[in-house]
């Protein structure tokens, strides 16, 4: 059985640890808080492993072999930003 966990992000990389097997879902921004997150399908298992993303702007360089998770336009409605995940 797998559950949907949300992981808040730092500008611009974060590595974090989640259980094997978890799949990077989706990639927002929530204005009421002022900060990024992924949301991720994990499965209920004991063995952790670590999951790095990136965030860039549009216009920025794509972490070469980045996995796309999604894009989220800014509350400015102007900004866009992208999630990558990237192999450590």
């Amino acid at each position: 059985m797998s559950v949907v966990y949300r992981y808040e992000l730092n500008v611009p990389i974060t590595t974090f640890g989640v259980p094997d097997g978890t799949s990077l879902i989706s990639f927002g921004y929530k204005s009421q808080r002022g900060k990024f997150y992924v949301w991720a399908m994990v499965p209920e298992e004991e063995l952790h492993v670590e999951k790095t993303v990136k965030i860039v702007g549009t216009g920025g360089e794509i972490p070469e072999g980045g996995k796309f998770i999604g894009s989220c336009v800014m509350p400015d409605g102007f900004h866009v930003f992208h999630a990558f995940e990237v192999k450590k």
